[in-house]
């Protein structure tokens, strides 16, 4: 492949990254902003509105910290397309002290375009120039109970400072995000569904545009909607599904869908598909609150990309997102014993009655869960 090949594919890849649809200095907007660096909701197809969890939810849905149960720790790398790279470090707190759950989150995120060889009128190379973003998030998250009387109603928001970099050119802009999840887990007055049913609304990138080159860019605002649900959610073996549709200004709507098969809670496997880009598949491993995951994403024309993304989830109980860790039989009855406890105290009923089922089928004799 010619170096005037690669040069176009470099130009198309950083204009994803980079710009909008005009590719324009002056158009500036902030698109980098829309790539997922989490590689869990890479490997699902970039699904993320109802399904994100953990210090990952600062990025894809704020509303979802109001589920975190423990502090996590994470970092993000993505090796993206044509020698681009980004990292992300993100940290989420669950505040304890409040009476309904919620919590804070803090998400530094880094991405270069790496070196683009310029070229004169002529078509003669001239100097290379590097671009990059850099976004700084502060993120909270929570029941929304206090201040409506809806159970199991979430919200969120992220306000974030976001500075762009091409060659001897930057702009930067102050942005927010706002985030809601609202689980089902019946349908009034009587049907109770088998299994909960989340829904998520994001609207991200609220705010002005970018000051780039004496002309103002417009932000390309993105709306999510999502719904995830967990059709089976035992111990040996877990099932998580969900879909998002994505509606931008200069992208119309895309939909995208993910599957998640988890094992013993230690082991899972991921495929997703995304409109106008494809399958992509990932898969995970977690162990005494440290997780991994991997995502393999291809984009047409462009090649692939890859995401790694290391996480610490603190606390004793710290080993999992949607299930108890593995242990002994009594420390598994024990953890399952006190999620229930922490439902109830919620007023999460149906969800308490369910762990202290679990409990029950483990230990008939457990009389706290009776």
């Amino acid at each position: 492949m010619n170096n005037r090949t690669e040069y176009i594919k470099k130009i198309i890849a950083t204009g994803v990254l980079l710009f909008n649809t005009q590719g324009a200095l002056g158009a500036l907007s902030g698109d980098f902003l829309n790539i997922n660096f989490d590689a869990r909701t890479a490997g699902i197809g970039n699904v993320q509105s109802a399904i994100s969890r953990g210090a990952s939810a600062i990025y894809s849905n704020p509303a979802n910290l109001g589920l975190l149960e423990y502090p996590e720790l994470n970092v993000f790398y993505v090796d993206w397309l044509e020698g681009m790279s980004g990292q992300m470090l993100a940290y989420a707190h669950n505040i304890k002290s409040f009476e309904y759950n919620s919590s804070l989150g803090l998400n530094l995120a880094y991405l270069s375009s790496g070196k683009i060889q310029g070229y004169d009128s002529d078509g003669n190379e001239t100097e290379t120039i590097k671009g990059y973003g850099q976004v700084v998030t502060l993120s909270a998250g929570g029941e929304i109970y206090p201040l409506l009387p809806v159970e199991d109603l979430y919200g969120g928001i992220n306000i974030k400072y976001v500075r762009e970099t091409l060659a001897d050119y930057s702009a930067n802009s102050f942005m927010v995000d706002l985030g809601f999840l609202y689980r089902i887990s019946e349908i009034p007055p009587y049907y109770q569904l088998p299994f909960p049913v989340d829904i998520g609304l994001t609207v991200q990138n609220i705010g002005r545009g970018f000051s780039f080159v004496r002309e103002i860019g417009e932000l390309n605002r993105m709306i999510r909607i999502g719904l995830g649900a967990r059709i089976t959610e035992e111990r040996e073996f877990s099932f998580l599904t969900g879909m998002d549709v994505a509606f931008s200004k200069d992208g119309g709507a895309l939909l995208s869908f993910g599957l998640e098969t988890g094992i013993y809670n230690a082991f899972s496997v991921r495929m997703g598909y995304r409109q106008e880009q494809g399958f992509g598949f990932g898969f995970g491993l977690i162990s005494k609150g440290f997780k991994f995951d991997y995502a393999w994403v291809p984009y047409p024309f462009l090649g692939s990309s890859h995401r790694i993304s290391l996480g610490l989830i603190f606390g004793k109980e710290g080993a999992g997102l949607f299930l108890p860790k593995i242990g002994s039989r009594k420390e598994t009855v024990e953890n399952l014993y006190q999620e229930g406890l922490r439902y109830f105290h919620a007023a999460r009923y149906m969800e308490a009655i369910a762990k202290f089922s679990e409990v029950l089928s483990l230990d008939p004799t457990h009389q706290g869960a009776m």
